[in-house]
């Protein structure tokens, strides 16, 4: 499974969120190499961001400028940047930084060098269907909502929000 991040997005889409009743938003959550002295903390709030080494997602998309915007103001050592959640992750499990990512993705990475925990700003990390305006419901697109969810509730462990 992957995800896609667009810097733009050329005619107009309808953006529909992959939620339901019982899988609302998901609040994105910091990785953190299992040794580094922000694991011991329960939350991680921006200033104890101030001066870490952080792994961030590729400029540009919606996801990076939340990022960006929660850490206004937060004095980072020089920044690694990585296309993808889990080439980010890679990275933090081999001690390169830190990284502000999805839930999900970084859910098979606990036990591996990671640890996650919650961030005190809310920054959301859900996924979208995009789906041109002309366009109705897709059988297809729909059993993949469903097959998501389906798989997310087995394999991802509860989320820490």
């Amino acid at each position: 499974m992957g995800a896609y991040a667009t810097k733009t997005l050329a005619p107009p889409r309808m953006v529909i969120p992959i939620s339901d009743d019982e899988n609302g938003p998901f609040a994105a959550v910091v990785a953190i190499p299992a040794n580094h002295p922000l694991a011991q903390k329960a939350l991680i709030h921006p200033a104890d961001l101030d001066r870490q080494r952080m792994i961030s997602l590729e400029p540009g998309t919606i996801f990076a400028s939340r990022v960006d915007v929660a850490l206004a103001g937060i004095s980072r050592l020089p920044t690694l940047e990585a296309r993808l959640s889990h080439t980010a992750l890679m990275l933090v499990s081999e001690g390169a930084g830190i990284a502000i990512i999805d839930p999900t993705a970084a859910w098979e990475f606990e036990g591996r060098g990671i640890v996650t925990r919650p961030f005190s700003v809310y920054i959301d990390a859900s996924f979208l269907v995009i789906r041109p305006p002309n366009q109705g419901a897709s059988a297809i697109v729909d059993r993949f909502v469903q097959e998501f969810w389906e798989f997310h509730d087995r394999e991802v462990p509860e989320r820490r929000d």
